[in-house]
């Protein structure tokens, strides 16, 4: 095998340019049967795209506020979702 060959060569680039997979958080309240997301200024919508994003990197920012959200009686999750990085 020709490390420096045009066929090596083409599949590394091939390889490299492929999209990169990220992982993202939302955290998800149900209130009376419907699903509110928690936005970026602290308030609560039906939309999820709305919905604060909270990238794999935060994820203890987001464990913190899910915590916060059930300590006060909401009924709380965590959404976890993957998606093609832009």
């Amino acid at each position: 095998m020709d490390v420096f060959s045009q066929a090596t060569l083409t599949d590394a680039k091939s390889r490299f340019s492929a999209p990169r997979i990220e992982t993202i958080h939302r955290i998800e309240i149900l209130i009376e049967g419907e699903t509110h997301y928690l936005c970026g200024t602290g308030v609560l919508s039906t939309d999820r795209s709305d919905a604060l994003e909270y990238p794999k990197h935060e994820f203890e920012e987001c464990e913190a506020d899910y915590g916060y959200l059930v300590d006060q009686g909401y009924n709380a999750s965590i959404e976890t979702s993957q998606r093609i990085a832009r």
